[in-house]
């Protein structure tokens, strides 16, 4: 009889079997230049698929919570709903606060020195700043 507790458990050993078998092939693997892993990419893009994983469930399993304590009780509900809604208003106060501007980074031939990124990095970096100073501010 399967449970949800043998399902996730069973779902982490095969992450964490895949992640050390790519680990260990992008470290000890072939090179498709001299100390460039060939493998690097397919890393890559397994940590994209597992963020991407994560943030979905994430979400829905949120999603799910919150219905729940809606229909159950509403005061729990209005929580989660205000922590929502603070996060975007975080996301667009970070947002207007970030600066697209292109950096004139000498010898700098990559393609991500454009607006959106350079705007994205900012959004990101305000968000973690905002972050740090409400868990100092919680102490």
């Amino acid at each position: 009889m399967f449970t949800l507790k043998k399902v996730t458990n069973f779902i982490l050993w095969a992450i964490l079997s895949i992640s050390l078998v790519l680990g260990l092939a992008v470290w000890f693997g072939p090179e498709s230049a001299p100390g460039e892993p060939a493998l690097t990419d397919t890393l890559l893009f397994f940590m994209y698929f597992l963020i991407g994983a994560t943030v979905l469930l994430t979400i829905v399993l949120q999603g799910i919570q919150m219905a729940d304590k809606i229909a159950y009780n509403k005061k729990e509900g209005v929580k989660i709903l205000v922590a929502i809604v603070g996060t975007l208003v975080l996301g667009f106060i970070s947002y207007a606060l970030s600066d697209g501007t292109v950096m004139k980074i000498p010898g700098y031939t990559g393609t991500e020195n454009v607006a959106f990124w350079l705007q994205w990095t900012d959004v990101m970096l305000f968000v973690m700043y905002f972050f740090f100073i409400g868990a100092i501010g919680l102490l």
